[in-house]
């Protein structure tokens, strides 16, 4: 089968419009580009859009027992309700002596750890078992289906495993939160 081109003809201004059966717009050009609508259906599994947040982020601490925010977040506003969002999470964290330290992802206020939504599940744990405090990259990664296609944001959440240790994170590597809407 032959390739079909259609171009629009020359000079400023010329569009190319492709319209679906209904009349209604999923693909327009213009003198710079081309612009997709919020018509078109793309298989599943397909990359649909991708939204990152890499900030400057103020030190945090903590000793808590309950999961506080490391203040790195990131929103994102799904398309259609059968998507999923991949989220990856990477940041450093201080850990004291002998001390551990969970990490957790929260879509708004519910902790999407498996095992539930209570302050016991983590979805990476670092621990500490030397005489100093040390410095910790940690990485997570997380497959959620949100089912809506409202604005929801997703942070990164941590705690002391005990209340005699000493967290805290934003120290020297720039923490990145990632979200891709995936297709569904």
């Amino acid at each position: 089968m032959a390739n079909m081109r259609i171009r629009p003809s020359s000079g400023v201004g010329n569009q190319l419009i492709l319209e679906n059966q209904a009349g209604t717009t999923v693909l327009s050009t213009s003198d710079t580009g081309a612009t997709l609508t919020s018509n078109v259906d793309f298989p599943a599994g397909h990359v649909i859009q991708v939204v990152s947040n890499s900030p400057d982020l103020a030190q945090t601490s903590t000793s808590s027992t309950s999961y506080v925010t490391t203040g790195l977040s990131q929103a994102i506003t799904p398309a259609a309700t059968s998507s999923k969002i991949y989220i990856t999470v990477t940041i450093n964290v201080s850990v004291a002596s002998a001390a551990g330290c969970m990490l957790t992802i929260y879509r708004d206020s519910t902790n999407l750890a498996p095992g539930g939504n209570d302050s016991s599940h983590a979805m990476a744990r670092l621990y500490v078992n030397g005489a100093s405090d040390t410095w910790e990259n940690a990485a997570l990664q997380y497959l959620d289906s949100p089912n809506t296609t409202s604005a929801i944001t997703y942070a990164c959440y941590y705690k002391a495993e005990t209340g005699s240790s000493s967290l805290y994170a934003g120290g020297w590597t720039a923490p990145t939160i990632t979200l891709m809407e995936i297709a569904g």
